[in-house]
């Protein structure tokens, strides 16, 4: 959310908050595990319900095609254009696409992979 929220402002856009969560919130959970983003996220009223689905796990599940190279893909091109450094979202496309395709199994593994990676 902090390199999305980085690459509006550099295109002239500025953005309180993210999911009712400010900024400044997601720069310091961005330090934290995922179970503390939960707690935040939720008590900030923006958690999905537990038996909803986002849309992109919906796509997987019913074989469709997935929309994040229109979403975090613009992120992470708008980026490169801006010189803003979007390495999490470039990971989690590729995890993403290695769900899709059965070569990666979803869960919060992959998160504290993530974290590994971009730090």
């Amino acid at each position: 959310m902090i390199e999305i929220m980085s690459v509006a402002e550099a295109s002239g856009y500025k953005m309180e908050t993210a999911m009712r969560v400010t900024a400044a919130d997601w720069e310091r959970l961005a330090e934290g595990s995922a179970p503390e983003i939960d707690k935040v996220i939720t008590a900030n009223g923006a958690m999905f319900p537990p038996d909803q689905k986002t849309g992109t796990a919906l796509d997987i599940e019913r074989n469709r095609p997935i929309e994040l190279d229109y979403t975090n893909g613009y992120v992470v091109k708008k980026g490169k254009e801006l010189n803003v450094p979007t390495p999490t979202n470039e990971i989690m496309i590729k995890m993403v696409k290695e769900i899709q395709i059965g070569k990666r199994k979803p869960g919060l593994a992959n998160l504290d992979e993530i974290m590994k990676l971009i730090k």
